[in-house]
């Protein structure tokens, strides 16, 4: 396990808004970009999930040393 910064985790969040914005354009395109945006969908969700998980464990290190 390696411990994130918060600075890798800005990154990641601007990559995640930008994947975002694709599958919501890509929704506009009709069956054709279907399984594409389904399969950006399921990155984005691991992505958003890691992310997620990378701040609480910067939160609850940040909490533990200013204890």
């Amino acid at each position: 396990m390696t411990n994130r910064t918060l600075s890798a985790c800005q990154t990641d969040a601007v990559t995640l808004a930008a994947l975002i914005e694709g599958i919501d354009l890509m929704g506009n395109e009709g069956a054709a970009f279907d399984n594409a945006r389904i399969a950006a969908t399921t990155v984005a969700l691991r992505m958003a999930s890691q992310l997620a998980a990378d701040l609480d464990k910067i939160d609850t290190a940040t909490r533990r040393a200013g204890q």
